[in-house]
């Protein structure tokens, strides 16, 4: 019976055991040398990170509000201090690996490593992002505010949805994932969207798009309690909304009432000095298209301020 085959094979196994022992070791260590640098890092980066403000800083930026929502500690620098820490140790774990020849761990440990930078980038773009377009709906809603737009807040979220879909759109793309399909759905959903709200306010509220107008205008030219004439009345300007100019004016008894106009008949009125008898035949030209207000600001007897508030709300 020839036994050398066996003997070959337990002498190829004791010098592969010989030869991987070493490499073991130096693997053991490496990683007992990663991990301390680990932590001297981590404490060191948290150390720096709270004499410099990073806290104060997170908070600002709303990066510890993010992280209460992930239902992690709310500490800006023992989170940034744990990132670092756990990417070295993973970079140790991977040189380490391939001391040991494990090549589809190496592998896999690599991509990690590859795809934990764009992670955070796509993190932070779209935290960082986030904030703009926060920042963004904010000063769109104020603006809108000031014209008297009563859909401001409407107008703001609506911005601010439309910028964060495509900054998730540019973070998933950081991510190595093609975004091509996703991209153009959306660009069709938005175009169709922009279509729809010009066509709804294109065709049916120009009247109210000249009102809107014609009040920017009118807040430009006009201050409070200015002595204005109108028609055949005489008053002062109170205010302007979305739709309406108000004027306080006094009827023949001396009652102080007030009368609400529609911002397209005060602005021709006023600016171009109409004659006291056209006012009445402008305002029934006007009247079907101008928010049809429940009286007409020019006929025959002084509104009521019943009347006015209900045109106001109109």
């Amino acid at each position: 019976m020839n036994i050398q085959p066996v003997i070959d094979s337990l002498s190829k196994t004791l010098l592969e055991i010989a030869s991987f022992l070493p490499r073991l070791i130096n693997s053991l260590l490496l990683l007992a040398i990663g991990y301390v640098l680990s932590l001297l890092v981590r404490w060191g980066l948290r150390f720096l990170l709270e004499h410099v403000g990073a806290q104060q800083l997170g908070e600002r930026l709303g990066f510890a509000a993010f992280l209460r929502r992930l239902g992690l500690p709310p500490s800006v620098p023992r989170f940034l201090s744990n990132a670092v820490f756990f990417f070295l140790l993973l970079s140790f774990l991977t040189s380490a690996a391939r001391l040991l020849e494990f090549a589809s761990l190496v592998d896999f440990l690599e991509a990690i490593l590859h795809f934990v930078p764009r992670a955070i980038s796509a993190a932070l773009l779209v935290l960082l992002g986030g904030l703009g377009a926060r920042f963004l709906a904010t000063t769109v809603a104020a603006l809108a505010r000031s014209v008297n737009i009563a859909y401001s807040r409407l107008l703001a979220s609506l911005v601010e949805y439309v910028l964060l879909a495509f900054l998730v759109i540019i973070a998933i793309s950081l991510l190595g994932i093609d975004t091509t399909v996703l991209t153009t759905s959306f660009t069709i959903l938005l175009a169709a969207l922009g279509l729809a709200i010009a066509l709804s306010f294109g065709i049916g509220s120009q009247e109210a798009a000249r009102n809107i107008i014609a009040g920017y205008y009118i807040r430009r030219h006009f201050s409070s309690r200015q002595e204005l004439h109108f028609g055949r009345y005489q008053g002062r300007f109170q205010a302007t909304s979305g739709m309406y100019t108000t004027l306080e004016i006094s009827d023949e008894t001396g009652q102080t009432r007030l009368l609400s106009i529609p911002n397209t008949l005060f602005l021709r009125q006023i600016i171009l000095g109409g004659p006291a008898s056209s006012a009445s035949a402008a305002a029934e030209a006007a009247g079907p298209q101008a928010g049809k207000p429940g009286s007409s600001p020019t006929s025959g007897t002084a509104p009521s301020a019943s009347d006015a508030a209900h045109e106001s709300e109109q």
